[in-house]
């Protein structure tokens, strides 16, 4: 879960690095796991806020 964008960094990061693996080495689970929480994080941050 992403909750700063300290995070976000650091999860931008990491997806970068796993993205520039070769095919048969990179992690499908993390690259993705990875992809939907910066999905929510960004979403979260988006979002009005409600009231």
């Amino acid at each position: 879960m992403i909750e700063n964008e300290d995070q976000y960094q650091e999860a931008v990061a990491r997806l970068k690095s796993i993205a520039e693996l070769p095919d048969e080495e990179r992690d499908e689970s993390a690259f993705l796991d990875l992809s939907a929480a910066m999905v929510a994080y960004e979403t979260s941050v988006a979002a009005p806020a409600e009231g």
